[in-house]
């Protein structure tokens, strides 16, 4: 299998990946950055860290995945499209998992409701040189007011991501910039210290 039939593949069973123009932005700021070492957090089936893996054939990805299913095709996926082994899949629950090492790189593409969690958990072991990207930060373009109509829980949720996206707007240690790339990217660096 290729990395256009697994995307195809995902488009066709419904499986939400990672668009190619979120990738493409992500590989961009991997160079800029000069990044080796990457987390991610919300592997899916992989097509986004065996993407990047293949356009980066020095950096080496640990991605994440909570649900066995999708862990387990991923693997099957690993095995024909990652010849260099540089990704790193994990069946755990991101929440309880511990890192034994500082990234260049965070992506987070896990549970959107969770995206604060997933910051205060994961960006104290980002290098004070890398970013943190954080995919779907407008969830495919609803915002709170055209939300009315949907479920409760998909209100809640989209209520999440702009409390989120307010809060870290507002932080104090970090810069952040707001990407309009696919469902909107953020970045997040840790703000330069003053010598």
């Amino acid at each position: 299998m290729t990395l256009q039939e697994l995307k195809q593949c995902a488009l066709i069973t419904d499986i939400p990946i990672m668009s190619d123009e979120t990738i493409e932005a992500i590989s961009k700021e991997i160079a800029v950055h000069h990044c080796f070492s990457v987390l991610e957090i919300g592997t899916a089936i992989g097509y986004s860290s065996l993407s990047l893996a293949h356009s980066h054939p020095h950096i080496h990805i640990t991605t994440l995945e909570k649900d066995e299913d999708r862990y387990e095709e991923a693997l099957r996926h690993k095995a024909t499209l990652d010849p260099r082994n540089q990704v790193n899949m994990i069946l755990v629950d991101a929440f309880e998992y511990i890192p034994s090492q500082y990234y260049d790189c965070i992506i987070l593409d896990g549970a959107k409701a969770s995206n604060q969690r997933f910051f205060q958990r994961y960006f104290p072991f980002l290098k004070q040189s890398g970013c943190m990207l954080i995919d779907n930060i407008d969830f495919h373009g609803a915002r709170t007011e055209d939300i009315d109509h949907r479920s409760r829980q998909f209100r809640k949720m989209i209520h999440k991501l702009n409390e989120f996206e307010s809060w870290i707007m507002k932080h104090q240690n970090v810069d952040v910039v707001k990407m309009n790339v696919g469902d909107g990217l953020l970045k997040i660096t840790h703000k330069p210290h003053d010598t």
